[in-house]
């Protein structure tokens, strides 16, 4: 079962030991607020989550996992060897597009040839 996002943000305390009393004072937000949406008695509010993302203590935190459940926790450093294959990746998918782009009008003017013929 897929947690929700509220699941998520709880978890996340969880992991990082910091109770909902100490969030909503690093959010600067009244505790009981926190504490409602955290537990899930209310939907997270932007404010909520924006905050949380910009502090320090939640700076590796990924926001695609708050907001859609997708991939892990937190967010991984790369390394120079990630940042290399990355960029390599990047490079080979653009080659792909080049050359795909390349057979369908190959493909287009086949079909034309072909049709100018009969």
């Amino acid at each position: 079962m897929e947690l929700t996002t509220n699941q998520r943000v709880a978890a996340i305390l969880e992991d990082k030991e910091v109770s909902s009393t100490r969030f909503a004072k690093l959010l600067q937000m009244e505790p009981s607020t926190v504490i409602r949406q955290v537990g899930g008695k209310s939907a997270l509010s932007a404010e909520l989550i924006t905050k949380m993302l910009l502090l320090p203590e939640f700076a590796d935190v990924s926001a695609e996992y708050i907001l859609r459940g997708a991939g892990p926790m937190y967010n991984i450093p790369m390394d120079e060897e990630m940042i290399k294959a990355k960029a390599e990746m990047d490079s080979l998918r653009r080659e792909n597009e080049t050359l795909r782009t390349s057979v369908v009008n190959l493909i287009i003017e086949l079909t034309e040839y072909r049709n100018g013929k009969k």
